[in-house]
């Protein structure tokens, strides 16, 4: 997953692109999320990157995107989870990556500054 700074903030909402891909497979949805949720997410990733174990769930209010980003307490991360074009139908990405947990440092940079705001 590519975690970009979206375009200045519009009332605490957040318009962006997210993409999943992995090898020969790619896709991208964009999606309006609210701070809060940024907030939560970042907090729950960093005990996990920084404990090696531990779960961060990332669900959209509306049902468009999850996923959960998994330690296996020895450094392995286990990311998995789903986005559809549209909130809650039409075509729908399923996905599961395995990567360590060195990756998520780009990720955690973007979700902290997004997170302050």
């Amino acid at each position: 997953m590519r975690f970009e700074q979206p375009e200045p903030e519009k009332q605490g909402w957040i318009e962006a692109e997210i993409t999943v891909a992995v090898e020969a497979f790619r896709g991208s949805i964009e999606i309006i999320f609210e701070y809060v949720d940024i907030a939560e997410f970042e907090r729950q990733l960093r005990r996990v990157y920084d404990t090696f174990n531990g779960r961060a769930v990332f669900k959209h209010r509306d049902g468009q995107l999850m996923f959960s980003v998994e330690g296996n307490g020895r450094g392995g991360i286990a990311l998995s989870g789903y986005a559809y074009a549209r909130p809650t139908w039409d075509n729908k990405l399923e996905f599961e990556i395995a990567f360590d947990q060195t990756y998520l440092l780009q990720p955690l940079a973007v979700l902290q500054t997004l997170a302050q705001q």
